[in-house]
């Protein structure tokens, strides 16, 4: 059984054999094993929504910008990391409408609704396809990869460990 949600679970307590997160999500008292390689985060628009847009050249540049938030699974708001080179900023602005969904922030970004924070991986047919465009490309974001956890008091079910194993194997860069 596979059960797709973005809140956080007890595996163990709601009788699960393991999750998937990204790296840096893992609950401590778990073994992770790395199921594809580190993830970039971009933000993305439509190339309508840019046409008719204010010039961006600055991450400051998004407060006058229809940007869509995006509500994790813990019921926070996630605030956009960008980084270039050393430079690490943190965007925070007045969100135009905030989605618990990823793919519904990229179709309304795909159809000129503002632009959107998500995983490149995510949008790379949109990207080759033109139908969402890279916005400040020199301040996109590196992180962890999504990694496989599972309780370390228990013992690994064979076909766990199969799943494991296929995932590794099939998964590319960022499990896109």
């Amino acid at each position: 059984e596979v059960v797709v949600q973005d809140d956080f679970v007890d595996i163990v307590g709601q009788g699960f054999d393991a999750g998937i997160r990204f790296g840096g999500r893992v609950p401590e008292e778990m073994i992770a094993v790395p199921i594809g390689g580190d993830i970039r985060w971009i933000m993305v628009a439509s190339p309508g929504y840019l046409e008719k847009a204010p010039p961006l050249e600055h991450p400051s540049d998004l407060a006058a910008h229809r940007c869509i938030g995006l509500r994790m699974g813990t019921g926070a708001i996630y605030h956009w990391e960008v980084e270039r080179g050393t430079e690490h900023r943190v965007v925070d602005v007045a969100w135009s409408v905030v989605l618990s969904e990823t793919a519904l922030a990229v179709a309304m970004a795909e159809t000129d609704g503002g632009i959107t924070y998500c995983q490149e991986g995510l949008v790379a047919r949109q990207l080759a396809a033109g139908t969402l465009q890279e916005v400040l490309p020199e301040w996109s974001s590196p992180g962890p990869g999504f990694h496989v956890y599972y309780s370390s008091r228990r013992q690994v079910p064979q076909a766990l460990r199969a799943l494991i194993a296929y995932l590794r194997e099939h998964a590319g860069p960022g499990l896109s």
